[in-house]
């Protein structure tokens, strides 16, 4: 990968950020995604864990300075000034802007949409239309962890590290389909126990003595999302933050993976759809994909 001091490159996880420095097989480099993380929006990262960017300009990443030639780690980096959340109708505006055919524009198709689409087709071929329940029936409980595991890799939306803490986990058959049936109870029936009983069954598979916890926002809400994306959707906390913040609610995030926050996301995701309906949208993967584009506009 050609990249140099000033770049913009793509991380997984992260989003679109900015080489500020190389120190090989290194950068620092710059992620407004992070901006309101405690440890700053400048990160240390592997450059094999980075891409480069299909566009090299960007509105907010454009104001921050790569380092002088022989400046010290550490040194402070210019930033953006902080500026106000945009408000949803600003987002829809610039949405509508960069894409013009709105949610069938072949750009947007192809960068966020389709390997959503063929995700929730690989869990209704699957996993759908009572065949999990026949491979639970069956004692197929090595089958199922495989497919989840597949189900949960079909997408880039969990990160590097929570797939790794996930596979890891499914290769426990009992524990994959433990999983699998707090996922089926959630399906037949959304409230506060299934969803207690999807994010507990997450929770138990085994995870990595190193590294982060297995139970998060995406490792817990990417399952139900693919499985019936018109009602059920994925989140990660600052990205609902964000959108929170464009429609003035509050959707009290805490760590802990929480109905009461999910049932409010929920809530959140369907005013959202029903103010992009115009534009195209259909259901929860036109809303997750939008939401995500639209989160370098703060």
């Amino acid at each position: 990968m050609d990249v140099r001091v000033g770049s913009l490159v793509e991380h997984s996880s992260w989003g679109r950020g900015k080489i500020l420095a190389l120190r090989q097989p290194n950068a620092e480099a710059f992620f407004p995604a992070l901006a309101a993380e405690s440890a700053g929006p400048t990160r240390m990262v592997r450059l094999t864990a980075l891409s480069l960017s299909t566009v090299q300009t960007d509105p907010v990443l454009d104001r921050v300075e790569g380092r002088r030639p022989g400046s010290k780690a550490g040194a402070k980096v210019k930033t953006p000034p902080k500026r106000p959340d945009h408000n949803l109708d600003q987002a829809i505006e610039w949405f509508a802007r960069e894409y013009p055919g709105r949610f069938a524009d072949e750009r947007f198709v192809k960068g966020e949409v389709i390997l959503k689409r063929a995700a929730y087709q690989l869990f209704a071929d699957k996993l759908g239309n009572g065949a999990g329940e026949r491979l639970l029936a069956a004692g197929n409980f090595a089958e199922i962890g495989t497919l989840l595991d597949a189900v949960y890799r079909a997408t880039k939306i969990p990160s590097r590290l929570e797939l790794a803490a996930v596979h890891k986990g499914l290769k426990e058959a009992a524990a994959a389909a433990h999983l699998l049936e707090g996922l089926l109870a959630l399906l037949a029936s959304p409230g506060p126990q299934t969803f207690a009983r999807l994010a507990d069954a997450v929770g138990a598979l085994p995870a990595p003595t190193k590294g982060p916890h297995v139970q998060t926002w995406p490792t817990v809400t990417i399952l139900p999302f693919l499985a019936d994306p018109t009602r059920f959707i994925v989140t990660k906390p600052e990205i609902g933050k964000q959108v929170a913040g464009r429609m003035g609610r509050d959707l009290v995030y805490s760590t802990a993976v929480k109905w009461d926050t999910y049932d409010r996301v929920l809530d959140m995701s369907r005013g959202v759809l029903e103010k992009l309906a115009p534009l195209g949208a259909t259901d929860f993967i036109d809303v997750q994909s939008f939401t995500w584009v639209t989160r370098k506009l703060t």
